[in-house]
């Protein structure tokens, strides 16, 4: 959530919704928590962009 935080909280929790429906969160419960990150394939993606971005 820490990467759509400037987003509107009704638009942040409908791509959490929408990235988990489709699969593309993975979870991981730790102790009573449940944490979540990107499947590694749309962290590769989004790294590639972001490298782009930054040699503009």
């Amino acid at each position: 959530m820490f990467l759509i935080g400037e987003f509107p909280r009704e638009e942040q929790k409908l791509a959490f919704e929408t990235l988990q429906r489709r699969f593309l969160l993975e979870s991981e419960k730790v102790k009573s928590k449940v944490y979540y990150r990107l499947h590694s394939m749309i962290r590769g993606v989004a790294l590639e962009h972001l490298q782009a971005f930054d040699r503009n």
